[in-house]
């Protein structure tokens, strides 16, 4: 997208929406899951799979995703309006999908699996809500309101 190529911007924005929809649909379904089940996906996030101050930035994808957020060239993103409006709803929906399975696992009770690792305390702010604010960021870096 950096070279202004049209084609090419086009081309990247229907795919980082096809990738956000996937994604959202990966959170969705995972949110189906039985209590129960949901427990061995929440504990494959946590040591000794993972560090035990897991976040989302320490998986390469993840990461790659909000570099490619803070290096987007913004004009160019907009200058396309049918695909911006396509991307912009399908980050959207990637992270209402992110809070929905957090919601749906007590998230809006308990601490993420950051917080909880860390053991802040029971004045740690619920998973579900530093999903939002994560959403908030974000979509702040891409230059749009939540």
């Amino acid at each position: 997208m950096a070279c202004d190529d049209d084609s090419d911007i086009r081309t990247a924005l229907l795919l980082a929406s096809r990738l956000a929809v996937s994604a959202a649909a990966g959170m969705r379904y995972a949110a189906d899951f039985h209590a129960e089940d949901y427990a061995s996906v929440r504990e494959s996030m946590g040591p000794p799979r993972v560090a035990a101050d897991f976040s989302g930035l320490q998986t390469r994808d993840h990461y790659a995703l909000v570099q490619a957020f803070r290096s987007l060239p913004l004009d160019a993103v907009h200058s396309r309006a049918e695909e911006h409006e396509r991307f912009e709803t399908a980050i959207r929906e990637m992270y209402t999908a992110h809070v929905y399975v957090c919601d749906s696992f007590g998230g809006r009770d308990g601490p993420s699996l950051r917080m909880q690792a860390r053991a802040v305390g029971p004045m740690s702010p619920p998973g579900a809500k530093v999903a939002e604010a994560l959403a908030h960021s974000r979509l702040h870096l891409l230059g749009w309101s939540p």
